[in-house]
């Protein structure tokens, strides 16, 4: 019976891995919505594997509530260093100005791309606006 358990589990396994191949669906989506599947976990797999599913499933809703940002490089920008002569701004405020002014970035864009908050890139934008006159 638990090898055709762990059989039948397997072969659900490999369904989802097909799953998300095929789709564009982030992982944790899918796994949670495998998870939320209670009638189908409980004819697949057994009652301690049910209990680490639902522990990490109850982890998994934890880290979607947490916003994580994309750990993106400045791959395919620039930004010449004779900006930085300007000995009136920040670096921060030079590389923001460049990026939005030169490339036409949002600031949700600039902020992905130097792993800052919108809000700050935002308000370093506009100091240095400022700063320039």
């Amino acid at each position: 019976m638990k090898k055709e358990a762990s059989k039948t589990s397997q072969e659900r396994l490999n369904q989802i891995a097909e799953e998300l191949k095929s789709h564009n669906v982030t992982k944790q989506d899918l796994l949670l919505n495998f998870l939320q599947e209670e009638e189908t976990i409980s004819k697949v797999f057994d009652n301690q594997t049910i209990e680490t599913l639902e522990k990490i499933t109850k982890h998994l809703k934890e880290i979607k509530k947490i916003k994580i940002r994309p750990n993106k490089t400045i791959e395919g920008y620039s930004i010449p260093l004779t900006i930085l002569s300007d000995r009136k701004l920040s670096v921060l405020e030079h590389v923001t100005a460049y990026l939005k002014e030169h490339h036409d970035l949002s600031y949700k864009e600039i902020s992905t791309l130097l792993n800052r908050d919108q809000r700050t890139i935002w308000t370093t934008y506009q100091r240095s606006k400022k700063k320039r006159g």
